[in-house]
């Protein structure tokens, strides 16, 4: 009894205490003050944000941390980005590309390093152009293979992105591209700026005609293009004039047979090599002074020397000395090697064995991995394969 009796008292004593505190505007003020102020002692802290008197708009990308990813596309239409950052703290070993394939026979097709607030330019096979920004992109780490194209942007099924230009480069103020079937056209940067949602056309092209390479340029740069049947074209930019948008172009490389096509177009230096790989996996470098310059539409000059042996051309490059070189073989076999091993031939030579293939097997794609990107593509080493040699 005394227990209840001693509560009671307590309970009594502390209401008539909070009734004169409410009775009282003055010791309200009193009784929060002294609460802000154990507050302030025990979680304040210096003030991160500026109070200013500006006011204004802010979108979406307000919001987005810039950093700096890498952006791929796989030969399947698989688009991601993963940061850059990842690269850089993963070393050798393991086998993949950019740190895994989609399947067996996919691999990174298209590769550009960007800043999430840059706006990348995607070229299809269809002469169509369309813009994404970066931070869009879906972000996966670097063993997902991402999502489909025609997911991201407005292109149709049978579509595919075969060229990604950074629009946030204006030390190139053109864009050359070049078709499967040899037409070539030259547009100004800005023209390509602001584009819709649904895409633009950025080369009118002829029924079976692909658009397959595009590459920014100065104005005043060299231009190869080189034939599945092993002619290359070497030519000053300069002569070809920009065009509109709605243009079809001008003749690049005059093809002279109807089963020959384009499978290489590049921008070179004096001091580059041109790398040339067939489909039975043979190849050399050839420097580019070897090759006489042209205009725009000549037939060119053997780039590589085809033959039963080799096969056709299916890729031509620049490389220089530095870079490495994957190949991809049509059952799904990646290898790696040092460019600077491969060795140096004149044009009108077949080369040398790049890779051994198994029966049935054959080259299905070539990629030139700069000195610069190296990073990127650890883990794909050298494949059981014999080193290149001469036959």
């Amino acid at each position: 009894v005394g227990k209840v009796l001693k509560e009671l008292a307590e309970v009594l004593e502390r209401i008539a205490y909070l009734e004169d505190i409410l009775s009282s505007p003055a010791k309200i003020d009193g009784v929060l003050k002294d609460e802000l102020e154990k507050a302030v002692a025990k979680h304040g802290d210096d003030r991160r944000t500026v109070i200013t008197g500006a006011s204004g708009d802010f979108d979406e990308e307000d919001l987005i941390k810039r950093e700096s990813v890498v952006v791929t596309v796989s030969r399947a239409g698989y688009v991601k980005r993963v940061p850059l950052s990842t690269f850089r703290a993963q070393g050798r070993g393991g086998r993949g590309l950019i740190g895994a394939t989609t399947k067996s026979d996919d691999v990174v097709n298209l590769l550009t390093i960007a800043n999430t607030h840059d706006t990348l330019l995607c070229f299809t096979s269809k002469g169509s152009v369309h813009s994404v920004k970066v931070y869009k992109v879906p972000a996966f780490d670097r063993t997902a293979k991402g999502i489909p194209a025609i997911n991201l942007i407005g292109i149709s099924a049978d579509e595919k992105v075969t060229a990604l230009v950074n629009l946030s480069d204006y030390s190139h103020p053109y864009l050359f591209m070049c078709t499967r079937m040899g037409t070539v056209k030259k547009v100004e940067l800005k023209d390509l700026q602001n584009l819709r949602a649904t895409g633009k056309r950025a080369i009118q092209l002829t029924e079976g005609d692909e658009l397959l390479f595009v590459q920014p340029t100065k104005g005043d740069d060299l231009v190869a293009i080189t034939s599945k049947n092993g002619m290359t074209v070497m030519f000053e930019e300069t002569g070809v004039r920009h065009m509109g948008t709605a243009a079809q172009g001008v003749i690049g490389i005059r093809l002279a047979e109807k089963d020959d096509w384009v499978v290489g177009m590049d921008v070179v230096g004096e001091d580059d090599d041109l790398l040339v790989v067939s489909d039975k996996g043979y190849g050399k470098r050839s420097p580019v002074k070897l090759f006489r310059l042209t205009k725009r539409g000549a037939k060119g000059v053997i780039a590589l020397k085809v033959t039963d042996k080799t096969g056709k051309v299916i890729a031509a490059q620049k490389t220089r000395e530095g870079d490495d070189l994957l190949i991809t073989t049509s059952k799904g076999i990646i290898i790696r090697q040092e460019v600077a091993k491969i060795s140096v031939y004149g044009r009108s030579t077949q080369g040398v064995r790049l890779i051994r293939l198994d029966a049935g097997d054959a080259v299905s794609d070539v990629d030139v991995v700069r000195a610069s990107e190296k990073e990127l593509f650890a883990g794909v080493e050298d494949a059981e394969t014999a080193p290149p040699s001469e036959e």
